[in-house]
C-alpha cells in the first residue's frame, strides 16, 4: 500500500521540508537509514544536511561534488539511480566510501528532489547488507521527492512573496521620506525667491513666515515618517533612507539614479549604517558638482563580511574642476577624508578611483 508523502509538501521552510523527506523515505523505503544533501552557495555542492539512523559523525562534514560518488552520478545523469554494494560499486568514485565504510552502509538509493532553480536536494536511503532497495521502494522513494518538490516550490514562492511585501513596504517608507523633504524644500525655495526679489518690507516678513510655517509641517511630517521607521526592521529602514537619498537626488538635479543590489540585505551596526547614508550623501554632492553624466549609479554588496558600497559616475571633461581622485589623493579634512578617516576606525575602507572613460568610481566598505 502506497505511503502517505503529502504531508512532506506542506511545511513553510526548505529545513522542515527536507527532515520530514529523509524520515519519510526511510519508512516508506524500510530502509535502515536516510539522508539528505542539500545544495550550496557556500561549498558549492551539496553538503549532507539531515540525518535518520545514521551515526558517523563524519558523514555531517560530507559534501557531494557532481559525478562524485552515487550522488554526484545522480546530479551528472539527473535521474534516480541504486547501487548493491556501494563498498564495491565500480561505476562510481571512492571519494566518500571511507565515510560510508565506517558507518557500514552497503545497498543505496538515491534520487534527485527538484527545487525552483534544478536539483534542490539528493535523497538517499540505505541498508547495512548488500542489495539496493527494489523497485517499489524506489517508487515510493520518488514520491517522497515530487513532493518535497512541491514543498520546496511552494517554499520559495512564500519567501518572495515576504521580500516583495518587504519592497513594498521599503518602497513606501522611502517615497515617504522623499516626498515629505522634497515639497517642503520646494515651498521654502519658492518663498525664500519670492522675499529676495520683494521691496515691501511685509512682504518679506509674509514670506519668512511662510518659510517657517513650511519648515514646521515638514518637522511634522518626518517626525510621522521616522516613527514608521522605527517600527520597521533596521534592514528596512537602511534601505528606505537610502532610496530617499537618492531620490531627493533625482529630484533636485533632475539626473536619473539606477540602483542595483547583490545578496540579501541585512541588519547593520548604527556607525556602519550612519557611515553609509553619510557617504551617499558626500557621493552625491560630488556627483552634482563635478560630473556630466545624466546618471549615477548605486550598487549595494551583502555579503557574509560585510557591506559594499559604490556610486559611480562620469565625470565632467573639465579637468580643474574636478574632485580628488586616485592619484591626486583624498585631501585631510575634506568630506570624503573625514568618511575615510570614520570608515578606518570601523575596520573598513573608503577609496575614490578614476576607471575608464572618466568614470569616477567611490567605494565604501564596511564590516559586518
Amino acid at each position: 500500500m502506497p505511503t502517505d508523502v503529502a504531508h512532506v509538501a506542506l511545511h513553510d521552510d526548505r529545513e522542515t521540508i527536507v527532515g520530514d523527506a529523509v524520515r519519510t523515505a526511510k519508512a516508506a523505503a524500510a530502509a535502515d537509514s536516510a539522508f539528505a544533501a542539500v545544495r550550496s552557495d557556500t561549498s558549492g555542492g551539496y553538503d549532507i544536511a539531515d540525518v535518520d539512523g545514521i551515526s558517523e559523525p563524519a558523514f555531517l562534514q560530507l559534501s557531494i561534488k557532481s559525478g562524485r560518488g552515487l550522488g554526484g552520478q545522480v546530479l551528472a545523469e539527473r535521474r534516480s539511480r541504486t547501487v548493491d554494494d556501494y563498498l564495491s560499486e565500480p561505476s562510481i568514485t571512492a571519494d566518500y566510501r571511507p565515510v560510508v565504510a565506517r558507518e557500514g552502509l552497503r545497498g543505496i538509493a538515491c534520487v534527485p528532489v527538484p527545487g525552483p532553480d534544478g536539483t534542490e536536494v539528493l535523497l538517499y536511503v540505505s541498508r547495512h547488507s548488500t542489495g539496493a532497495p527494489g523497485d517499489v521502494a524506489i517508487g515510493e522513494l520518488e514520491r517522497v521527492a515530487t513532493a518535497a518538490g512541491i514543498g520546496l516550490h511552494h517554499a520559495a514562492a512564500r519567501a518572495r512573496e515576504r521580500e516583495l511585501a518587504a519592497l513594498r513596504e521599503r518602497q513606501a517608507l522611502a517615497n515617504e521620506l522623499h516626498d515629505s523633504v522634497a515639497q517642503a524644500l520646494f515651498a521654502i525655495g519658492v518663498a525664500a525667491q519670492h522675499s529676495r526679489e520683494a521691496d515691501d518690507a511685509a512682504i518679506v516678513e509674509d514670506k519668512l513666515r511662510e518659510i517657517e510655517a513650511a519648515a514646521a509641517t515638514a518637522r511634522s511630517e518626518l517626525r510621522e515618517a521616522l516613527a514608521r521607521l522605527t517600527r520597521a526592521p533596521q534592514s528596512v529602514r537602511f534601505e528606505a533612507v537610502f532610496e530617499a537619498e537618492l531620490r531627493l537626488f533625482e529630484h533636485r538635479t533632475g539626473r536619473r539614479v539606477w540602483i542595483t543590489r547583490h545578496g540579501e540585505p541585512r541588519d547593520l551596526a548604527p556607525p556602519s549604517e550612519a557611515l553609509l547614508i553619510d557617504s551617499v550623501r558626500e557621493g552625491l554632492r560630488n556627483a552634482a558638482k563635478h560630473a556630466q553624466s545624466p546618471a549615477v549609479l548605486a550598487h549595494l554588496r551583502y555579503t557574509d563580511a560585510g557591506v559594499l558600497l559604490s556610486l559611480q559616475t562620469e565625470l565632467n571633461p573639465d579637468r580643474s574642476s574636478r574632485p580628488h581622485t586616485a592619484g591626486l589623493n583624498i585631501e585631510p579634512g575634506s568630506g570624503l577624508g573625514l568618511l575615510r578617516e570614520r570608515t578606518e576606525r570601523l575596520g573598513g575602507a573608503l577609496e575614490l578611483a578614476l576607471a575608464e572613460d572618466d568614470v569616477a568610481v567611490l567605494r565604501v566598505e564596511v564590516p559586518a
